[in-house]
């Protein structure tokens, strides 16, 4: 974490492995960063909405996404990931639904921003890591095979 108690600061070792995934966590923590700013300056409530629009935009589109390679590298528990990923965007809309924007600030806005953030994370560290581990093993066979064809 970096000094700032609310930032997500990445780390060399969040990566799972695969650059293009390791890019779009990278840019998730960004966005989440960018909302916790918009909060702490207490910008306009439409701007602190559209962040937060652009963090379940942005995690729904990376699901898509990492579906795809997950499926490309045969990953065994792809539907019990699938069914994680919607379970977090349900919970982001419901966050996302529960934030009333007013003519003043309110801490509870706080409160959203931190719960979207630990929502995320919690599924990077305890989700993602599981086929990170599972796509190394399968590059390595992948590689192993190819040096023993030639």
């Amino acid at each position: 974490m970096a000094s700032n108690r609310w930032e997500i600061e990445w780390n060399d070792w969040m990566t799972v492995g695969i650059p293009e995934i390791d890019e779009e966590n990278k840019r998730c923590f960004f966005l989440i960063n960018e909302l916790n700013r918009s909060i702490i300056e207490k910008m306009n409530m439409t701007e602190i909405k559209k962040r937060m629009c652009r963090i379940i935009n942005d995690a729904r589109l990376h699901f898509a996404h990492e579906h795809k390679i997950l499926k490309k590298y045969k990953y065994p528990d792809i539907r019990d990931h699938s069914r994680k990923h919607a379970q977090v965007l349900k919970e982001l809309r419901y966050i996302e639904t529960m934030f009333k924007p007013s003519k003043s600030f309110n801490p509870e806005y706080m409160n959203s921003a931190l719960k979207m953030k630990s929502i995320l994370t919690d599924h990077l560290l305890n989700e993602d890591f599981k086929y990170a581990i599972f796509c190394k093993i399968s590059r390595d066979a992948i590689t192993a095979s190819k040096a023993d064809a030639l």
